[in-house]
C-alpha cells in the first residue's frame, strides 16, 4: 500500500478539512446567532389558541376536580 501514488485532491481535502476545524466555534459554548421572531410568535399564538380551545380540560376541569377533593 505504500508504494500507491496519493490521488492529486488527497492533499486539498486534508487541507480543507483541518481549515474547516478550525472555522467552528469552540465545543460546548453556544452560539445564537438571533431570533425567529416571525416563527416565535406564530408559535406563540398557536400554542396560546390551542390551550384556549381545550380550557375545560386545561382549567375548569382540574379546578373542579380539586374542588370536589
Amino acid at each position: 500500500m505504500v508504494d500507491q501514488a496519493k490521488p492529486p485532491h488527497a492533499s486539498t481535502l486534508a487541507d480543507a478539512s483541518s481549515s474547516a476545524i478550525t472555522a467552528f466555534e469552540p465545543q460546548g459554548k453556544p452560539v445564537i446567532a438571533g431570533i425567529n421572531r416571525i416563527g416565535l410568535t406564530a408559535l406563540y399564538i398557536k400554542e396560546v389558541r390551542r390551550f384556549l380551545k381545550v380550557q375545560t380540560q386545561t382549567i375548569w376541569g382540574p379546578a373542579v376536580s380539586t374542588l370536589l377533593f
